[in-house]
């Protein structure tokens, strides 16, 4: 074969892939095996074994959002049915959200109640290819969980939730959820396809448990009120302490209203439950039907 064939020949060769570790290993100047071993040290918790599949699916989401998992921009836990659940920390999201060509600017809105605390924060995202921009208000009395951030910076905590939840609607981002999400992860597999907006504060969802396991030990109600939704566990009977008042609880759609009536008459969490507990009520969760349109038009009242 004379050179000019061999040369042709080559030139139609297909170009021969590199792995994705291969590739992940260089771009960091390291070892493939190397590179494997210690993204498993350093992004796994390390009383939780990790499997191939495991590591294989959190190199993908992390190349595929080109983060670097060694200064913590993105980290993960094993899911409970064999998958894995990608944690992006504050600093991985404005990673991605700078790296956005139609990125055009993002404004914050706080709202605080009479007591100047932090009501809600509303992030505002304009893109370069949209005439309208993107508008997401998160409520602290819905994200907030008891952890040092959260109680030690709160309006900090609630304006990155904002931010998250708005990049997710104006790019399209998935697969990837917050740390506070990740915590959830606790309580709730979300390593199967749960989207995350149906992720709830960890406190809520033990809420939730505490409620279906009483409601399990009690008598379920064999009617409803007109109108009325929400799961069985949202008909558990309410007892106000000295056995002589009994009826159902307010389901989960009408605590939600009942939280925005609070929202949008500035009154704060702490100002809510002192008016359940001159009632009687020790918590949001336990406010009785009967007493319930009692309790919204005491708020509007005071507005």
């Amino acid at each position: 074969m004379s050179s000019t064939a061999m040369e042709v020949s080559r030139q139609e060769l297909p170009p021969q892939r590199r792995s994705l570790t291969v590739e992940l290993a260089n771009q960091y100047g390291m070892e493939p095996n190397k590179f494997l071993e210690t993204v498993k040290a350093t992004v796994f918790p390390a009383d939780k074994p990790v499997t191939n599949e495991q590591l294989a699916a959190f190199l993908i989401v992390a190349n595929h959002y080109q983060l670097n998992p060694f200064v913590r921009e993105i980290y993960a836990f094993p899911g409970r049915n064999g998958g894995i659940i990608p944690i992006v920390s504050i600093d991985g999201w404005l990673t991605i959200i700078n790296r956005q060509k139609e990125l055009d600017g993002i404004q914050f809105e706080d709202k605080f109640d009479r007591e100047d605390k932090i009501i809600s924060c509303k992030c505002t995202l304009t893109r370069k290819d949209r005439t309208r921009p993107i508008e997401i208000t998160e409520y602290l009395a819905e994200c907030r969980r008891d952890t040092e951030p959260w109680n030690k910076w709160p309006r900090r905590m609630l304006r990155h939730k904002a931010l998250i939840q708005c990049a997710r609607v104006a790019f399209g981002l998935g697969g990837v959820y917050d740390e506070d999400e990740g915590a959830t992860a606790q309580t709730i597999d979300i390593s199967h396809g749960v989207a995350a907006s149906d992720l709830k504060p960890i406190e809520s969802v033990q809420r939730k448990s505490e409620t279906e396991a009483k409601a399990k030990e009690q008598p379920k109600a064999e009617t409803r009120e007109p109108g009325e939704e929400g799961s069985a566990q949202n008909a558990q009977l309410f007892d106000n302490g000295n056995g002589k008042r009994n009826g159902k609880v307010i389901s989960e759609k009408q605590l939600k209203r009942l939280w925005a009536v609070a929202h949008e008459c500035e009154w704060s969490e702490a100002q809510v439950r002192d008016l359940l507990g001159r009632h009687g009520i020790d918590s949001p969760t336990a406010v009785p039907m009967e007493a319930y349109d009692q309790i919204i038009s005491e708020i509007q009242a005071a507005r």
